[in-house]
């Protein structure tokens, strides 16, 4: 059972459906296991502005399809973005990022490859990353 604190007006996803808290905090208990991102980690497709932030945006979308068996048309998409990414940013600290996010996805835990995907999205906008950038 897991049990989710929500702010006042605060936002969330709770097996695909969009919930919204009231004026007042609020506790809510998961009893089954279902797909659960608050609002601060929620990504659109407009706010998916940079590389790394489209590679969580997929990764999201794949968390809320039930996983990789379930978001075959995601697969291809991911695929061409982590390779962009590593192409632009080759470091061993993006290659081990990368691997991990692919690990979780591929053993469904797409919760915690989205983590790791934050992780990503704070490398990307590191400034001290930008001369490890390809090209730069």
């Amino acid at each position: 059972m897991l049990k989710l604190n929500l702010k006042p007006n605060e936002k969330c996803i709770i097996g695909g459906a969009a919930i919204q808290n009231g004026s007042k905090p609020a506790s809510l208990m998961i009893a089954n296991k279902t797909t659960i991102l608050r609002e601060k980690h929620i990504l659109t497709e407009e706010t998916a502005d940079t590389l790394a932030k489209q590679i969580y945006f997929v990764a999201q979308l794949i968390y809320f399809d039930g996983g990789i068996d379930g978001s075959k048309q995601n697969h291809e998409i991911f695929f061409k973005l982590v390779k962009q990414f590593v192409e632009l940013y080759p470091s061993t600290k993006v290659l081990e990022l990368i691997a991990e996010i692919g690990s979780y996805i591929l053993d469904g835990e797409d919760y915690l490859a989205l983590a790791k995907c934050r992780e990503l999205i704070k490398f990307e906008e590191d400034p001290l990353n930008y001369q490890l950038k390809k090209g730069a």
